[in-house]
């Protein structure tokens, strides 16, 4: 609501960027652009983490938390970790969103 009533004076641009959590329903999502669209924003920017295009970059604690990781096993099965849950392969220990990222670049071989 503030950026949008200074919005009127602002010839070029203002930008808040809306963080929102992995689980936000996409429904919700929208109206997020929306909301700024009918605000009269200029423009609107969010921000959802995303573990399949995150990869090395340093994120706070609770994005780990909130992140579950799928981890298909040989035998079908699928095993879900939470990113900073502590998981034991090939005799190391990683955290999970670590060891996604190691599967997903090839170093450990196919996610």
């Amino acid at each position: 609501d503030i950026q949008a009533a200074a919005q009127k004076w602002i010839d070029s641009s203002i930008s808040k960027t809306a963080n929102v959590p992995t689980d936000f329903p996409f429904d919700e999502f929208k109206d997020i652009y929306l909301y700024a669209y009918e605000s009269g924003l200029k423009g609107c920017t969010t921000f959802r983490f995303n573990p399949e295009v995150f990869q090395g970059v340093l994120v706070k604690e609770t994005d780990l938390e909130n992140t579950v990781y799928e981890f298909q096993l040989d035998d079908g099965s699928v095993v879900k970790l939470k990113g900073n849950e502590e998981v034991e392969y090939d005799g190391e220990m990683h955290t999970a969103a670590n060891l996604y990222d190691a599967l997903k670049e090839g170093y450990y071989g196919k996610l």
